[in-house]
């Protein structure tokens, strides 16, 4: 009678062991599970971050673009206004010539 006692609680051990291990494996994929939706959401926000982030600097480099092209046209006017200045001042000078 003692040795189907003894067999009986070792079966019994086994049962609790082999439920305690799948307990802690149950818990361990839980725990995975939760991770990878904790990765997940940090890749989709930095993906949308990356990507406002990319949108704003396109949005700026085409800034960048109209104000250069906005320069340059400045630039030639100022060229044009000296060169026009240049003119005005030289023509003035001979007509003061003349009138001397």
């Amino acid at each position: 009678m003692q040795n189907l006692n003894d067999r009986l609680a070792n079966y019994l051990d086994k049962i609790i062991t082999a439920m305690t291990e799948n307990a802690g494996i149950v818990l361990q994929i839980d725990n995975a599970r939760l991770a990878a939706d904790d990765f997940r959401l940090k890749y989709e926000n930095e993906l949308h971050l990356r990507q406002t982030v990319e949108a704003d600097t396109n949005g700026l480099r085409k800034v960048l673009d109209d104000l250069t092209t906005t320069r340059s046209g400045l630039e030639m006017q100022i060229e044009s206004l000296t060169e026009e200045l240049a003119y005005l001042k030289e023509n003035h000078e001979e007509e003061m010539k003349r009138v001397q």
